[in-house]
């Protein structure tokens, strides 16, 4: 158990977050120079996808509603988020 509360994750899934992360920032630089929402609809179908890979994994360890229980709440709100856009776009 970490500082945080969180059970220690392992390597495997520990290297694939980071990995995860780094296009992820830089999704976020360019839809904000750009202030454009085919860009953010871009930027959260990729953290939406990004989480199930990584959910995929936790299950994989038999830990998958740990993640479900952590994760739940962020991976419903990009979910709005990206109907917001994606109806604000499309209106």
């Amino acid at each position: 158990m970490n500082f945080e509360g969180i059970p220690n994750r392992s390597a495997k899934i520990k290297k694939w977050e980071s990995l995860v992360f780094l296009p992820f920032m830089a999704f976020v630089l360019l839809s904000f120079s750009l202030k454009s929402i085919p860009a953010m609809l871009g930027l959260l179908v990729y953290a939406l996808l990004a989480q199930l890979f990584i959910y995929k994994l936790y299950k994989k360890e038999n830990r998958g509603r740990e993640f479900i229980v952590r994760m739940s709440v962020p991976f419903a709100f990009a979910s709005v988020l990206f109907l917001y856009f994606l109806i604000k776009e499309l209106l």
